[in-house]
């Protein structure tokens, strides 16, 4: 089952308390621009895909992305010649030999560099993920550790735009600040790996 959803909006209210008279369209949308381009340069979403069936020497295969996001990038893949055991680390199959397709398709540069042998949720896929386009609702743990960063940016942005009853330069700078500070600690999750781990998609 896919983890707990929240809504980005529900963080509307903490950004309007510094930003009167903005309105709630403007807050919604600041959110969400904010919201993708953090999770865009930290890549700190990352999740491991339901298992897929392995096909032998089949080139294309198709991912199921979870919640409404857009695949960025494959983090990571694993094959397992049976199904067993758990994966390992010698699982890992070199980044080399296959390549991510926009529109969820992972790709093998031929057949000979895909898998040999069929195995039944024989591979694992680790992708990074940002929010679809229009999107609010994420897993809630994006919300739960990263909110104050979203709730800063937001602000920064808005407070920026001039001649507004709540354009304030310097007090943009500060949450900036508080921003940037964020998507440094999102960073740091990503590359420690802190963030994966194993969904299933309901079919």
């Amino acid at each position: 089952m896919l983890e707990k959803v929240s809504d980005l909006f529900d963080l509307e209210n903490d950004v309007a308390l510094d930003v009167p008279g903005c309105l709630s369209p403007t807050i919604q949308r600041t959110l969400i621009r904010v919201c993708r381009d953090f999770l865009y340069k930290s890549k700190a979403w990352q999740e491991n895909l339901a298992l897929i069936d392995v096909v032998a020497e089949q080139e294309d295969y198709t991912l199921k992305v979870p919640y409404n996001a857009v695949i960025m990038n494959i983090s990571g893949l694993k094959v397992r010649n049976d199904n067993t055991h758990e994966f390992e680390t010698t699982d890992e199959y070199p980044q080399a030999y296959y390549t991510y397709v926009p529109e969820n398709i992972l790709r093998f540069v031929s057949a000979s560099f895909a898998p040999q042998i069929a195995v039944t949720e024989g591979m694992k896929v680790s992708v990074v993920l940002i929010p679809e386009f229009n999107a609010h609702n994420m897993p809630n743990w994006i919300i739960e550790r990263y909110a104050e960063g979203f709730v800063a940016g937001a602000k920064a942005e808005i407070m920026m735009s001039p001649g507004k009853p709540y354009t304030n330069p310097q007090l943009a700078v500060y949450n900036k600040q508080i921003f940037y500070s964020y998507l440094t600690r999102a960073s740091n999750d990503a590359e420690t790996r802190f963030l994966p781990r194993t969904i299933s998609i309901g079919v």
